[in-house]
């Protein structure tokens, strides 16, 4: 994607985020969420005990290559 200007938006996120995002091709926020909500349903199918980290809004943005990464003050590409 061609991005010619800075595109941020908000998500539920949480600590877990980052090391999913890793593991992943396209770690988009959304499919993080779907990803937790399909764990805990799981879990709570199966009587296991339910993550309790707790979740926070997050802001996200657009970089000039067309990924979605956590918004950083300061970072590359950062805007303060």
């Amino acid at each position: 994607a061609n991005i010619d200007r800075k595109l941020y938006w908000l998500a539920w996120s949480n600590s877990l985020y980052n090391g999913w995002a890793a593991q992943h091709t396209s770690p988009t926020p959304e499919a993080f969420l779907v990803y937790q909500a399909t764990q805990a349903a799981i879990d709570i199918a199966r009587g296991a005990a339910t993550s309790t980290v707790p979740w926070h809004v997050e802001l996200f943005e657009y970089g000039p290559d067309g990924v979605s990464r956590p918004f950083i003050p300061g970072q590359a590409g950062a805007v303060d």
